[in-house]
């Protein structure tokens, strides 16, 4: 991939900007870091607080695989999150796409696309972290690098490692397949056989962390039988 990154003062969201400039035609890898967003907004439709010194940071990119695989390009970004963080920190991976320390959010990923003939035409990733602040949030808790006692790096070179990182492990998934991706994502998820509820839009589910398949799908053990699932909001039951 060929990464084209653009820096701007303010956008009212990356992901917006991006998308607008993909169905102009832009390349894949073109990418944009804004210093402060006026408009963010995270999965499920939430508001994502976007002052300066944090992470807001959008990549496009083409991979013309069916629409069952957008889930499996979120968790690339995620990855890429926990390939720039210090191995220090212990960051763990949220299914499908979000990362924590110590149970807190530091960082997320919004993944929006287009399709064209069956197959995602472009897919821009979104990717913010609390790199210097946090916002307190009323239903889970949030943590910064800061907050753990780390000083914020400046966000254009951090932008610049995560970028790199992304790109390996895209290129890797576009030439071997999501395994190695999936394995590593295991290796960096919930321990196996932990707690975990998961909001769906009609009822929720509880049981125990299995893993993730072959495509990505979130793996319940629950009382009832196994479970799978390819949407919802995962939480601490």
């Amino acid at each position: 991939m060929n990464l084209q990154l653009a820096e701007m003062a303010r956008a009212s969201s990356t992901n917006a900007w991006l998308a607008e400039r993909a169905e102009d035609g832009a390349p894949e890898g073109a990418a944009v870091l804004a210093h402060e967003q006026v408009a963010g907004r995270g999965r499920h439709g939430r508001g994502w607080v976007s002052p300066q010194g944090n992470l807001h940071v959008s990549v496009l990119v083409r991979p013309l695989t069916a629409p069952e695989t957008v889930g499996q390009i979120g968790m690339l970004a995620a990855l890429a999150l926990t390939d720039t963080l210090p191995e220090t920190l212990g960051a763990r991976l949220k299914w499908p796409n979000d990362v924590l320390v110590n149970e807190a959010k530091l960082a997320g990923v919004l993944v929006e696309t287009a399709l064209q003939n069956g197959r995602i035409a472009w897919a821009v990733v979104g990717i913010g972290a609390n790199l210097a602040s946090h916002p307190s949030l009323p239903d889970r808790p949030a943590t910064s690098l800061p907050a753990l006692g780390m000083a914020a790096p400046d966000p254009l070179e951090f932008a610049q490692q995560l970028l790199r990182h992304f790109d390996a492990r895209y290129e890797a998934w576009r030439a071997q397949g999501f395994d190695a991706q999936r394995t590593a994502w295991v290796q960096r998820g919930p321990s196996p056989g932990a707690s975990i509820g998961v909001r769906l839009p009609h009822e929720v589910v509880e049981g125990r962390f299995v893993g993730i398949d072959e495509a990505g799908a979130l793996l319940v053990a629950t009382t009832a039988g196994a479970r799978t699932l390819t949407a919802g909001e995962v939480f601490a039951p």
